[in-house]
């Protein structure tokens, strides 16, 4: 890894983010993240992604769902620098949603960790990718990313710079520096991607 280390700080707070380098804004992670309610970001030094979710739970969206998160992306979008969003639809890519949203937004576009609830991880890679997805948030398996250097490393030579994997949970400063050598992963994503050492 030669670039830059990118940290997003994922919070509920939108103060206490000197060291950040982007904010990924969201209500309830008790939850695994809300959309928050529209708010100024004029005020804040850094680019601020807002989550995009209308509720907690599995990713596969009823019609009113997406009716309601389309709104959210409304709401935010002379505030918001970038939106998180995901959508499945029998373990795949929900690519019609993501459309309807870029209808609405050129913001750039990260893909939250729906992502690791797909069946085919590589074929969501080539899907993101040629939808111009910006991002993909990611686990990298079923434990925490710290756990998971292979596959991470794999989607990585994978997308081989269509799409940026972004590992997130369990990232924190201590070792968020020693994960990026790891994988060649330039941004990394925690609750906790401050504290500690980088």
């Amino acid at each position: 890894m030669t670039e830059k280390l990118i940290k997003e700080l994922c919070t509920e707070k939108l103060e206490n983010y000197n060291g950040a380098d982007r904010i990924e804004f969201c209500d309830r992670l008790d939850v695994g993240g809300l959309t928050p309610k529209p708010q100024s970001l004029k005020n804040i030094e850094i680019p601020v992604f807002v989550i995009i979710r209308n509720r907690a739970g599995d990713f596969e969206f009823t019609t009113e769902d997406k009716k309601e998160m389309l709104e959210s992306v409304r709401a935010w979008n002379d505030e918001a620098d970038g939106f998180v969003i995901g959508s499945l639809k029998n373990g795949e890519i929900d690519t019609d949603f993501i459309k309807e949203i870029q209808k609405i937004t050129n913001k750039p576009l990260t893909f939250h960790m729906a992502f690791d609830e797909t069946n085919d991880k590589l074929k969501a890679i080539d899907e993101l990718a040629n939808l111009q997805i910006k991002r993909i948030l990611t686990k990298g398996g079923n434990s925490p990313a710290p756990n998971n250097i292979p596959k991470l490393r794999e989607y990585n030579d994978y997308a081989a710079g269509r799409i940026i994997i972004m590992p997130g949970s369990g990232v924190t400063g201590a070792c968020a520096r020693s994960l990026a050598e790891k994988t060649g992963l330039s941004e990394l994503h925690g609750t906790k991607i401050l504290k500690g050492a980088l």
